[in-house]
C-alpha cells in the first residue's frame, strides 16, 4: 500500500514538470517564429514590398478563399517587386533563419517545437503571403 502511495505520488509529482516543459516549449515556439516572421517583414519592407497591402490581401483570400478583384493590381505589384528584388530578400531571410538556429538550436529536435512553430510561420501573412503573391499572380 505505501508502496502505491509513493509511486502515485511520484507520479502527480512529474504532471506539473511535463506542463512546465510544455509551456516553455510553446513559449519558446512563439519567440522563434516571432523572430523568423518579424525579420521576414523587415526584409520585405526594406525591398519596397508593401507589408499593409500584403497582410490585407493574405488575410483576405484566407477569408473569402478567393482573390478579390480589387487587388489584382496590387498582387502583380507586389509580385514584380518580389521578383526584382528575389535574391535580396532571400539573403535576408537566410540570414534570419541562421539566427534562428543559433538562438533556438536545442530545440530544433523537439517535433512539439517544431510543429507549433511551423504552424504559426504557415499563418502569417508576412512568413505565407510572399507564395500567396506568387501563387495567385501564375
Amino acid at each position: 500500500m505505501k508502496k502505491l502511495l509513493v509511486l502515485n505520488l511520484c507520479f502527480l509529482s512529474l504532471i506539473p514538470l511535463k506542463s512546465i516543459a510544455q509551456s516553455e516549449i510553446e513559449t519558446k515556439a512563439i519567440s522563434g517564429a516571432k523572430l523568423i516572421c518579424n525579420c521576414t517583414k523587415t526584409s520585405l519592407s526594406k525591398n519596397s514590398i508593401d507589408v499593409v497591402k500584403l497582410a490585407e490581401i493574405y488575410k483576405s483570400y484566407n477569408t473569402n478563399k478567393k482573390l478579390l478583384s480589387k487587388y489584382n493590381s496590387d498582387v502583380q505589384k507586389i509580385n514584380n517587386k518580389i521578383n526584382l528584388n528575389y535574391s535580396t530578400i532571400e539573403s535576408d531571410i537566410y540570414a534570419c533563419r541562421s539566427q534562428f538556429t543559433q538562438k533556438y538550436k536545442s530545440y530544433l529536435k523537439n517535433r512539439e517545437f517544431l510543429s507549433r512553430i511551423e504552424t504559426i510561420i504557415n499563418n502569417n501573412p508576412y512568413t505565407a503571403g510572399p507564395k500567396l503573391i506568387k501563387t495567385l499572380a501564375n
